[in-house]
Formats: C-alpha cells, sequence, structure tokens
C-alpha cells in the first residue's frame, strides 16, 4: 500500500504541498514504513511517533477534517467541513499530539525513550495478565517483534523464563527500592 502512493505523494510534494504524519512508535519497528518515510522526508515531508492512542486524523488545506466513522468495520469516513470544528481538530487535537510526538527520519535506530515507553507498556500489559497476541495488536507490532523484547527485557533483568520475568517485574512493582532522600 506505501508503495502504490509513494509516487502520488513525491509529486504533491514537488508541488509544493505541506505535510506532517504522526504515525504510532511500533511503525519504528516496521521496515516497508521506515523506507517510506525515508524516501519523503529526505523530500520535506516531516513525520513523528506517537506511543500513545490517538485518534487519525486527516486535515486538508485547514479547511476540511477527515475522521474514520464510528462504524469503521467498513472504512467509512466522516468529512468535517465546518470551520471552527476544523480549527479545534487543528489547534487542540493535531498541534497537541504533533509537540509531544517525536521526530521520525525512517531511521532504523529507535530512541531509547521509544524503546522504555513501549517496554513500559507491555510490562504493565503482561502485569494486567494480557497474553502476547493482544499484546502485539494493541501495540501494533509482530509478535516476533514482541518476543524480542520480552528476550532482550529478560537479558537486562538478568531471568531465564519468562515467568522470572514475570515475577522479578511483579516485586519491583509491588516493591519499589527503598532509597534514602536527602
Amino acid at each position: 500500500m506505501l508503495a502504490a502512493a509513494l509516487d502520488g505523494d513525491l509529486k504533491a510534494l514537488r508541488r509544493g504541498t505541506a505535510m506532517r504524519t504522526i504515525y504510532h512508535a511500533s511503525t519504528r519497528y516496521h521496515q516497508p514504513t521506515r523506507d517510506y518515510v525515508a524516501t519523503l522526508s529526505a523530500e520535506g515531508w516531516q513525520f513523528r511517533t506517537l506511543d500513545e492512542p490517538y485518534t487519525r486524523l486527516i486535515i486538508i488545506d485547514r479547511k476540511v477534517a477527515i475522521l474514520p466513522s464510528s462504524e469503521d468495520i467498513n472504512n467509512f469516513a466522516t468529512f468535517i467541513h465546518d470551520q471552527s470544528v476544523v480549527n479545534f481538530l487543528m489547534e487542540e487535537v493535531f498541534e497537541r499530539n504533533w509537540s509531544r510526538a517525536l521526530d521520525f527520519d525512517g531511521e532504523r535506530t529507535v530512541p531509547q525513550q521509544v524503546v522504555s515507553r513501549l517496554r513500559q507498556t507491555i510490562v504493565d500489559l503482561l502485569l494486567a495478565g494480557t497474553n502476547h497476541r493482544v499484546i502485539a495488536r494493541r501495540l501494533g507490532i509482530s509478535e516476533r517483534t514482541l518476543a524480542r523484547h520480552l528476550a532482550e527485557m529478560r537479558e537486562d533483568y538478568n531471568v531465564d523464563s519468562l515467568f522470572q520475568l514475570g515475577y522479578v517485574l511483579g516485586h519491583s512493582a509491588t516493591n519499589p527500592p527503598n532509597i534514602p532522600k536527602e
């Protein structure tokens, strides 16, 4: 899908169109998306990633806003033409999300801040008893990428099994370290 859109997006940029896109942080692990972002970033499109839930939103020329319909099952969209609503969505929704998001230019290296937030979410979901398939789906990553994060976390905590990792994480969540105050 990205490859099919690339030519049209490049043409729009070369005509002088300014574009900014916010992706979920999990896209930093998706090679086709990284390639797409790297190509368009070089032409001036700005990308950022946000590691919190947000509603997809498209705003065209600050005149029309497009939101997914509540019946998104069939990929319906709602077009909003009311200028005060469009302004609100631009300033209070998109711009706030943009200011919290991290720059993304398609580089393979994932910033430590993104990894830390992603892993904290994994920990929270694991401690809540969420299974791997659901965790991966919620985070927008493959089960294989989730398994890699879990393996690296086991290494970081110097444990051999997921059970041990859960114990260590659960224990540290209920018994935070006693750090003396100065």
